[in-house]
């Protein structure tokens, strides 16, 4: 759709397209357990030491060889346990078996079940952790002009969706956040921008839907009459060690473990967690 230059903010329209997707993966467990106590558990000092020693294990976890329950549990237990004594805080013991015990029966169906865990995991901290005062928080939206797809003419990013959009509520700044549980693995399938497997194809694909967005989005002029910001994040649950061709250096690369570590310095993990809510319109 050609559009003018200079659109108001006021016309574009963020909306997800299914309303009930991050709902669907708030009920999964273990994140069920972390909805039916969130203000119990976001009042607790021991909740983020508890993410901080989950995501620090599924960093270094060897998927290459199959793991016995107990050292499953017994490694996952020592990475909460170093987060505690970093911290200075202990976990409850009920709270973090009833967590590691869910984890296991999720990595005890297999592979495929555990990777989907990793991803789901990431977009749920991710939205939880991104939420603020002065702003909306969106999963896999789509964008609309005056109630109509933005982006109606094919393109090589047709068919994406980004997992979550955070948009500041006068329009000045919006986010976009693509979450990659290895983000070395899809950097390393995209061949330096020309990927020959499906998997950097695909990788490609997305980033080139948040490149055309942030382009269409430049049109635009905020509530403020200023121009929006747009960034473009991928975020990782792994460690990433790869960088990006030269040609993606506007996007910025972030460490879910990172951002966690942050947040409990500062101490606005609990609360961000506690206000996190999915916009539905």
């Amino acid at each position: 759709m050609r559009k003018k230059r200079n659109e108001k903010f006021s016309n574009l329209r963020i909306k997800n397209v299914n309303v009930t997707s991050f709902e669907e993966l708030s009920n999964k467990s273990p994140f069920r357990y972390f909805n039916m106590h969130k203000k119990k558990l976001a009042t607790k000092e021991h909740f983020p030491i508890l993410i901080e020693g989950i995501v620090s294990f599924l960093q270094e976890i060897d998927l290459t060889r199959t793991i016995p329950k107990n050292m499953f549990l017994e490694e996952l237990d020592s990475f909460i346990e170093e987060a505690e004594i970093n911290s200075e805080v202990s976990v409850i013991s009920r709270t973090k078996n009833v967590i590691t015990n869910n984890i296991y029966k999720i990595y005890s169906k297999g592979l495929r079940e555990f990777h989907s865990f990793r991803g789901e995991l990431l977009e749920y901290l991710t939205v939880h952790l991104e939420k603020d005062t002065e702003s909306k928080i969106y999963h896999e939206p789509i964008f609309q002009h005056k109630r109509k797809k933005l982006i109606e003419k094919s393109f090589a990013g047709q068919g994406c969706l980004i997992d979550v959009v955070k948009v500041h509520e006068k329009g000045v700044e919006i986010k976009l956040i693509e979450c990659k549980a290895t983000l070395d693995n899809h950097i390393n399938a995209l061949k330096g921008g020309y990927p020959t497997k499906d998997s950097g194809k695909n990788f490609l694909k997305k980033i080139n839907y948040m490149i055309y967005i942030d382009d269409t989005l430049s049109r635009y002029k905020s509530n403020k009459n200023d121009n929006i910001k747009v960034t473009k994040v991928l975020i990782s649950l792994k460690e990433h060690k790869r960088v990006l061709p030269s040609r993606y250096d506007d996007f910025k690369t972030v460490n879910l473990l990172e951002v966690i570590r942050e947040k409990i310095d500062n101490k606005t993990f609990s609360e961000l967690f506690q206000k996190a809510t999915i916009r539905q319109q």
